[in-house]
C-alpha cells in the first residue's frame, strides 16, 4: 500500500469521507470535522497537506472534494432495490449447474424486467455458464445473484472473441479492450448497438458521454466564469434548462494547455511541464463533467454538486446535451469467473474486464453490492459518474503468472469527485491490495 508521508492511500479516503460529511452539509465548507479528531482509519496526526484540504474541502487543488461521491451522491448508503417485476432466470432456461450456456436466458430475463419498466432479475444459487455478454440495457434493472461465492457465472470467452478486435484510438497495436467493456456490460440499449457495430466496422469509437465521436452534442448555453467548488453558476441563456434534468459541462483546453494544467493541480511543476507530445494526456480534453440541475432561477443555475474545476473563459466553457444515460441499474451477490490464460502484454488485454458500466448515472443501486470477480478487473465505472462500488473484491487472477496475487478490484480512468468505492464494512477484509479509483482520478486531474 503506497504511503506518502504518514499517510496512506486508505487513510487519506477514510479521513476525506469524514470531513466531505461533514462539508456536504454546509454550504461554504468547513474544517469541523477535522478539529473532532481522525476518524476510523484515518492518520493519527494530521499532516500539513491535510490540514490544507480539512480547511477548504470544495477548493482544494490536489485532494478532490468526495462527499457526493457514489449512489444518489452520497445521500444515503446503497440499498437493494428494483422494481416490483421479478424474473427468476431459471424460468427463461438458465440452468444452474454449469451444465449449458446460460447468457441467452439470463438476456432474456433482463431484457423482459427492462421492458416492464425496470425489475429485479433473480440468479438463484449455482453456476451458470455464460457463452456470451450479460447485457443490461435499461434502467432500473437490477441482477441479483444469492450471495457472493453462492452464484457464479462462469465466463468462457473474452470480449475480443464475443465482438471482436478493438483497436486503440491512441494508435498501434493496443487493444482498447484493456480499459472497455465488460463481460457485464452496462449500457444504453441503443448505444450499445451502436458501439458495437463501430468496433466491428473498425471505425473505433469514443465511449464517451455523447455518442461514438465527440461531436455528438448540443449547446445548451454558455456559463460564466466560477471557481471550483461553487454550487451555483451564471448562464447566458437558462430556457433549456429545467430542474432535476442532466447537463454535460464541457471545457476546451486551450493551446498554452492551461485546462490541464489545472486538471493536474497548478503550480510549478504542472506548469513547466511539456504537454504537446503527451497525445494521451491531451486526449483527456475536452473535459466533460454531468451533473444534474437542482435549481433555475433567472440566469443562476444550481448544481447537484460543487464544481471540481474552475470555469474559464479561455476554455469555452458550455452546458451541453448528453447521451440518455441509465439510472437506477446495478449487480449484486454474485462471482464473475474468467477462464485462466497467459497473461497478456501491456494493453493488449483479450477483455475480460468483470463489469463495465457506459453512460450510466447516478439516482440507482451501487454497481455491486456483495459481489466478487475473478476477472482481470472487477468493476470499471464510467467516466465521470456518480455510481457507487460497494463491498466488491477480486479473488484469485485469471492470468497465469506468479508476480499476481489479487486483481484490481475497480478502476475509473478520468472520474471526478462522483463516483467512488463505498468503504468496507466495519470488520470486513478488504482481499484487493489497492484499488484503481485514486484522489487524482476521481477528481478528473491527468497525470
Amino acid at each position: 500500500m503506497a504511503i506518502k508521508g504518514n499517510i496512506s492511500r486508505r487513510g487519506l479516503l477514510a479521513g476525506a469521507v469524514a470531513v466531505a460529511a461533514t462539508a456536504a452539509g454546509t454550504t461554504g465548507g468547513t474544517a469541523a470535522a477535522a478539529s473532532r479528531g481522525p476518524a476510523a482509519g484515518s492518520p493519527r496526526a494530521a499532516t500539513p497537506l491535510w490540514r490544507e484540504f480539512a480547511a477548504a474541502p470544495f477548493t482544494h487543488p490536489q485532494i478532490p472534494f468526495i462527499g457526493r461521491a457514489g449512489y444518489r451522491t452520497g445521500s444515503r448508503p446503497p440499498r437493494r432495490t428494483g422494481r416490483g417485476f421479478v424474473a427468476d432466470v431459471r424460468r427463461y432456461g438458465a440452468k444452474p449447474d454449469g451444465s449449458a450456456d446460460a447468457a441467452p436466458a439470463i438476456n432474456r430475463a433482463i431484457a423482459d424486467a427492462g421492458e416492464h419498466g425496470g425489475g429485479t432479475v433473480l440468479v438463484p444459487e449455482g453456476t451458470y455458464r455464460i457463452d456470451d455478454l450479460v447485457r443490461i440495457g435499461h434502467s432500473d434493472v437490477v441482477v441479483r445473484g444469492a450471495g457472493s461465492g453462492r452464484t457464479r457465472l462462469h465466463a468462457t470467452r473474452n470480449l475480443t472473441e464475443l465482438i471482436g478486435a478493438y483497436g486503440s484510438r491512441y494508435g498501434g497495436d493496443k487493444s482498447s479492450w484493456s480499459w472497455a467493456g465488460g463481460l457485464i456490460w452496462l449500457c444504453p440499449k441503443d448505444r450499445w448497438a451502436s458501439l458495437t457495430d463501430a468496433i466491428r466496422a473498425k471505425s473505433w469509437p469514443f465511449e464517451g458521454w455523447t455518442g461514438n465521436r465527440r461531436d455528438e452534442w448540443r449547446t445548451l448555453t454558455t456559463v460564466a466564469p466560477a471557481r471550483r467548488g461553487d454550487r451555483s453558476i451564471t448562464v447566458r441563456d437558462a430556457t433549456g434548462l429545467r430542474r432535476g434534468g442532466l447537463v454535460l459541462l464541457r471545457l476546451a483546453d486551450d493551446a498554452g494547455h492551461t485546462l490541464l494544467e489545472h486538471m493536474a493541480g497548478g503550480g510549478p511543476g504542472p506548469e513547466a511541464y511539456f504537454w504537446d507530445d503527451k497525445t494521451k494526456l491531451t486526449s483527456y480534453v475536452p473535459y466533460e463533467w454531468p451533473v444534474r440541475v437542482t435549481s433555475v432561477h433567472g440566469h443562476r443555475v444550481t448544481l447537484e454538486r460543487p464544481l471540481p474545476l474552475d470555469v474559464r473563459p479561455e476554455w469555452d466553457p458550455r452546458l451541453t446535451t448528453l447521451v440518455t444515460p441509465l439510472t437506477g441499474s446495478g449487480v449484486e451477490g454474485l462471482t464473475l469467473e474468467a477462464v485462466e490464460t497467459p497473461q497478456s502484454p501491456h494493453l493488449l488485454d483479450g477483455g475480460t474486464t468483470g463489469s463495465r458500466s457506459s453512460a450510466r448515472t447516478t439516482a440507482g443501486p451501487t454497481t455491486s453490492p456483495s459481489a466478487t470477480s475473478t476477472t482481470a478487473s472487477a468493476w470499471s465505472p464510467p467516466p465521470p459518474a456518480p455510481c457507487a462500488v460497494r463491498r466488491s473484491r477480486a479473488g484469485a487472477p485469471t492470468t497465469r503468472t506468479t508476480a499476481a496475487r489479487a486483481r484490481t478490484t475497480t478502476w475509473s480512468r478520468t472520474s471526478p469527485s462522483s463516483g467512488a468505492p463505498y468503504p468496507r464494512p466495519p470488520g470486513r477484509s478488504c482481499t484487493a491490495s489497492t484499488s484503481r479509483v485514486c484522489p487524482a482520478a476521481m477528481s478528473g486531474r491527468a497525470g
